[in-house]
């Protein structure tokens, strides 16, 4: 199953998520691909924090689920993609990734 988020809202999540935790590094990647990818991509974020990532990801998820005001289609499908998240290391820091999800424009 894969998501389709536009490149404003992956990175208007990732902004809002990086104001929950102050001491956070965010480096989003619109076009991340991994060996196993054989040559797709998909969202993903290197950051120095994997836990806190994910925590500021959920609550922001979380709000935008309870407002209605979400930019993609079905949250519900969103989040769900969220939850299969892979990591790679990349020397002190993480890459977070989600191979089922796909920035468009």
């Amino acid at each position: 199953m894969n998501v389709e988020v536009t490149q404003e809202f992956a990175e208007e999540l990732f902004s809002e998520a990086a104001q929950h935790f102050g001491e956070i590094r965010l480096d989003v990647r619109l076009g991340y691909s991994d060996r196993e990818m054989y040559g797709g991509n998909c969202l993903g974020v290197v950051t120095n924090k994997v836990v806190g990532l994910m925590v500021a990801v959920g609550l922001v998820l979380g709000d935008q689920w309870q407002d209605g005001g979400h930019q993609v289609n079905d949250i519900d499908r969103l989040i769900d993609a969220m939850m299969h998240a892979r990591t790679d290391s990349m020397g002190l820091d993480t890459i977070v990734y989600w191979p089922n999800i796909k920035v468009v424009g």
